[in-house]
Order: structure tokens, then C-alpha cells, then sequence
């Protein structure tokens, strides 16, 4: 599995955890490019920097998925935008998967 694979395998399992926890969700989102003449679908952010848009109780949350060696790349990437959103970090322990999950000043394990 490639970069890209991995990330958009990421991207679906919070996609899932943000559904089960009663969001609604869109993303991730994609577009088209052209390589040697065929078209391919590639992910792209909203705005930029965004991997999901939720909405729940009248609040809309930005989220973007990355693992904990590019979390710090990811924040400033957000921060240079003037986006607040909830920064997923995909972490494995043993053979479990978790989500370290950061809002500013807060972290979430998951």
C-alpha cells in the first residue's frame, strides 16, 4: 500500500468513528488528474488543509488526518491558513491502531 493508500485508509476509519459518534460527515473529497492520458482520482482538501467537514448540534468541525510524524507539518499548515480543526494523529501500538487527537492546547486519545 502507497502513501496516498494509507492516508485515504486513514481518512475512511475516522470518516467511520465520527459517524458511529452520531456526525454527519463529507469527505474525503476528490478530484480528477490526468497521468499519461487517463484521468485517476486524487484526494484533495478543503480548503487546502482539511481532510473531513462534520456537523453535529449546529456546529460545523474540520478535521485533518495525518500520523504523529507529520502532526507538527499539519498544525503549522492549519495555523498558516487560520483554520481551527481537530488534528488526527493514527498511531499503532502492538498490532492495535489508535488516534491521538488534537484541538489546540487539548489531546484525545481514541
Amino acid at each position: 500500500m502507497n502513501a496516498r493508500a494509507k492516508g485515504l485508509s486513514a481518512c475512511r476509519e475516522v470518516k467511520k468513528i465520527l459517524q458511529d459518534r452520531g456526525y454527519r460527515v463529507d469527505g474525503p473529497a476528490y478530484g480528477v488528474a490526468f497521468f499519461g492520458g487517463r484521468s485517476v482520482p486524487i484526494h484533495r482538501d478543503f480548503f487546502g488543509v482539511l481532510d473531513l467537514i462534520t456537523y453535529k448540534d449546529g456546529q460545523y468541525w474540520g478535521h485533518q488526518v495525518t500520523d504523529l510524524s507529520n502532526k507538527s507539518k499539519k498544525i503549522k499548515a492549519l495555523a498558516e491558513a487560520g483554520i481551527q480543526a481537530w488534528v488526527w494523529a493514527r498511531t499503532k501500538e502492538g498490532r492495535k491502531i489508535k488516534y491521538r487527537v488534537f484541538f489546540e492546547d487539548m489531546e484525545i486519545e481514541i
